[in-house]
């Protein structure tokens, strides 16, 4: 997953020549990257000061907000009055994600067309450049829920649990389906979250519900001895 982020900061880079007078939110985007989300939005608020029509960070602005539906306005706002902005593409690419992950395809293809007439040559055409699902979604069921629903044997019997393993991130969903798919079919809890990370969403792949530590501790060694896979343990969030 860190070396995905690192293609994405090199996206970024590539871009930062097309608009010097933009603001440089690179060690902003990497605060967030490290989870230091606080910090880099203490900071937005004196960019947002100095800077309010700056469309840099219009972008750090909708990164670090949790309201999925302003975040996507604060993108929109970029593309449609920023068009030649250095992060008017990684908004339409955003936009385009968000309603891939909710399973709203329509959208999503509009904003994917947007992508690929307005910036053919942009380096996040060829990871929104994807065959879409021929069966929508409604706008009230989220792709992450209907993943979850076929009923599997828990790891742990417990339906409110502490932790959990991260087992895999993947830009393409088909690749984190196939992961859940397998640890389904031995028999073990498995579910599918995105995550922003760096200008795109990936597809994140958690294995296990464990109410100690020590549980998710012996599983992980499990994990690398049958999967082959360095997974990490990280909290119950929902």
């Amino acid at each position: 997953m860190r070396t995905l982020f690192k293609v994405f900061l090199l996206i970024i880079f590539s871009s930062l020549g097309l608009n010097a007078q933009e603001q440089n939110i690179t060690s902003y985007l990497k605060m967030v990257e490290a989870g230091n989300i606080k910090e880099a939005s203490d900071a937005l608020i004196n960019l947002k000061n100095k800077f309010p029509n700056d469309p840099s960070v219009k972008f750090l602005d909708a990164v670090v907000t949790e309201d999925g539906n302003k975040a996507n306005q604060l993108y929109l706002e970029i593309f449609e009055q920023y068009p030649k902005s250095n992060y008017a593409d990684a908004s339409l690419y955003r936009i385009f994600s968000f309603y891939y992950s909710d399973g709203i395809y329509k959208k999503a293809e509009e904003y994917k067309n947007l992508l690929l007439k307005n910036y053919p040559s942009s380096p996040y055409v060829k990871a929104a450049n994807r065959k879409l699902p021929d069966e929508e979604i409604s706008e009230n069921e989220s792709v992450v829920q209907e993943l979850t629903e076929s009923p599997v044997k828990e790891i742990s019997g417990i339906k409110d649990f502490n932790y959990t393993i991260q087992a895999g991130a993947f830009l393409n969903i088909n690749n984190a389906q196939n992961l859940k798919s397998r640890f389904e079919s031995d028999g073990y809890y498995s579910n599918i979250f995105p995550k922003d990370i760096g200008g795109s969403i990936l597809n994140v792949v958690s294995v296990g519900r464990f109410s100690e530590i020590t549980e998710a501790e012996n599983f992980l060694s499990k994990l690398s001895t049958l999967y082959k896979i360095e997974g990490r343990i990280i909290p119950n969030n929902n």
